[in-house]
Parts: structure tokens; sequence; C-alpha cells
């Protein structure tokens, strides 16, 4: 039993670290000053780091 809960509190962390991921969805629509769609508008996003 010890040894089960030593694996079980050793393997805690690394199960937090795969729940990390890069990739994003960004979902919205590009309009102009009266609220118009831009139709075929294209965006780049940057990371801040």
């Amino acid at each position: 039993m010890k040894r089960m809960l030593t694996l079980l509190l050793l393997l805690l962390p690394v199960l937090h670290l795969s729940a990390q991921t890069d990739r994003a969805t960004l979902t919205g629509a590009i309009t102009d000053a009266s609220g118009a769609r831009i139709a075929g508008a294209k965006i780049v996003l940057t990371s801040a780091n």
C-alpha cells in the first residue's frame, strides 16, 4: 500500500504537466467602425512571450 501511495504521489505532477498545451482556438469577426463585417480580412497573431 505504501509503495502504491508513493507511486501515485510521484505521478501526480507528471499528469498535471501533460495537461499543458500549446494549441488554442480563436473565433470572431473583423468589423469596421460601423460594425459591418469585413469579408476576407486576415489577421496575424504573435506571442507576447
